[in-house]
């Protein structure tokens, strides 16, 4: 049984547009800009220190188009965590590891099958096993892609075991060691989606 689950309409219209227009509409969020998905944010730290370790070796892939993208970390926005109890109630969630959300905007040297730099959440940072959850903020173009290959595994490339494309209120979980990326839209607005690691339930 593989681990990687899509659920749609996980939170209800109304709270799927609701949640959409709190963080795509409000003014006073505090974006930090992020030139390249391989080093996390400036002020996430450790973060910094563990993608820092991999040393760009993904970079010259094929399909790699490494894109600046704009970050909310929602634990310096301890206002805001609140809104999402429910998203947290559906996904089974006991811990949580971290929590931010990421805008991608329109990059002309994407491709459908290209996709940003492929990266493990919380590699290097020591935990043995949690799940990593992506819920999409609004209808998009530019697919997550979700690869066989995991931290720890030895391999030359990357295979695709699954592209999930943004849909408003659709959630995709998968083992938080696995390597992802998403791609940036080419025919949409900008591409907005939560980006939560924890521990589950029980």
């Amino acid at each position: 049984m593989s681990d990687v689950r899509v659920i749609d309409a996980i939170l209800t219209p109304q709270q799927q547009e609701w949640l959409e227009a709190l963080i795509l509409d409000n003014n006073s969020n505090e974006w930090t800009f992020v030139p390249s998905a391989n080093f996390g944010t400036s002020k996430d730290l450790e973060i910094t220190k563990s993608r820092q370790t991999d040393s760009g070796r993904f970079l010259n892939l094929e399909n790699v188009v490494d894109s600046a993208q704009l970050e909310l970390n929602l634990y310096r926005h301890q206002q805001v965590l609140p809104a999402f109890h429910d998203l947290f109630l559906g996904l089974g969630m006991g811990q949580l590891l971290k929590a931010k959300i990421n805008i991608t905007f329109h990059d002309p040297r994407h491709t459908d099958d290209s996709y940003g730099y492929p990266h493990s959440d919380l590699e290097g940072l020591g935990f043995k096993k949690y799940t990593t959850a992506i819920y999409y903020l609004n209808d998009s173009d530019g697919d997550t892609f979700i690869f066989n290959e995991r931290v720890g595994d030895v391999f030359e490339s990357l295979t695709v075991h699954s592209r999930v494309t943004p849909r408003r209120g659709r959630v995709v979980l998968f083992d938080g060691h696995r390597y992802h990326a998403g791609n940036n839209p080419r025919t949409h607005k900008p591409r907005a989606l939560i980006n939560l690691n924890f521990h589950p339930a029980g």
